[in-house]
């Protein structure tokens, strides 16, 4: 399996956005992308543009939206587009996202924990979600420099706690890119058995192997007696695994300029449960002993822009 760098929350002049999809394909390619998707808000007139234009350089596109109510946000990728969003609301919003399912898309919590009203109306999650089985994703992390952002820390910490309880949820990064700007942006890491497509993609979210980071790349597996091989976001039989692999530079570019280095990696569960030192050459290996209901997730700390910080958190592991 191997991960791609997508960003999937972006918007362009056919919303409230200053990118065209011309220029937000070429801001994609600049930045190291291998595909991106377009939710504009609540419009899907830029779609078949750009992805023609994505088909011409190299960029998949996956198509989406993002439903923009007075309660949330959220972002709807794949198919499931022209659901009336004027009728999302709290007593709708499930069987919405179960209607998108049906259809073969995604739905998702964008920024969930960012300021609302009235700052934002409709910025932070105000939903009062009891079942997300209907849900794909969960915007971990927004904006760019993430990991320094408080909203962050409380929606990564609102994303466990969901997934301690057994919620599937994939685990992704929205930069909410609506113009050029400065600072460490991070990137959503899509696992691909095969030919990354648009389709393969939105099949990585849907079965939850994603990543997100700035400026990192992960490539670890959880093995069981040198054979069975998992990754980020399978379901696992419960036991005793070895968890290994290694982290490399997103981009040589991106590591200079934002000074990007990865000290240790660890796995918790609610709590630091177990870490490891990352070698020179960038590996790792951890032993693990999980029982049944365990949820662990890998994360990555290290320093970027001078400052400590988390660089990556990764779709659980959840045991059974």
């Amino acid at each position: 399996m191997k991960f791609y760098p997508f960003e999937l929350h972006c918007h362009t002049v056919h919303s409230d956005g200053n990118f065209t999809p011309q220029t937000l394909i070429a801001a994609a390619k600049d930045a190291g992308l291998d595909g991106i998707a377009l939710t504009d808000h609540n419009a899907v007139s830029g779609l078949d543009e750009i992805v023609k234009v994505g088909e011409q350089n190299g960029v998949v596109v996956l198509r989406g939206t993002e439903w923009t109510t007075f309660y949330g946000h959220l972002t709807v990728l794949g198919e499931g587009l022209d659901i009336d969003w004027r009728t999302v609301n709290p007593e709708t919003v499930t069987l919405k996202a179960a209607a998108v399912r049906t259809l073969g898309g995604c739905a998702g919590i964008a920024h969930p924990c960012r300021p609302g009203y009235p700052v934002c109306t409709g910025g932070s999650d105000e939903w009062n979600i009891n079942d997300y089985g209907a849900f794909s994703h969960f915007e971990v992390w927004s904006g760019l420099s993430p990991s320094a952002d408080i909203t962050n820390v409380f929606s990564a910490k609102r994303y466990m706690s969901l997934c301690a309880l057994g919620t599937r949820l994939a685990c992704v990064y929205g930069r909410d890119w609506h113009r050029s700007g400065t600072g460490a942006y991070a990137a959503t890491y899509l696992g691909v058995d095969g030919a990354l497509t648009a389709e393969s993609a939105l099949a990585a979210i849907k079965s939850r192997h994603t990543f997100i980071s700035v400026g990192v790349r992960i490539d670890a597996e959880l093995i069981k007696d040198g054979e069975r091989h998992y990754f980020f976001g399978d379901d696992v039989p419960a036991g005793r695994y070895i968890f290994k692999g290694s982290l490399s530079p997103f981009n040589l570019s991106y590591t200079q300029k934002y000074g990007v280095s990865a000290k240790k990696i660890t796995l918790l569960n609610g709590a630091e449960l177990c870490e490891a030192a990352i070698n020179e050459s960038g590996e790792f290996c951890i032993a693990v002993n999980a029982k049944p209901g365990d949820c662990l997730q890998a994360e990555v700390s290290g320093i970027i822009e001078g400052e400590r910080a988390v660089l990556s958190l990764a779709s659980p592991f959840w045991f059974v």
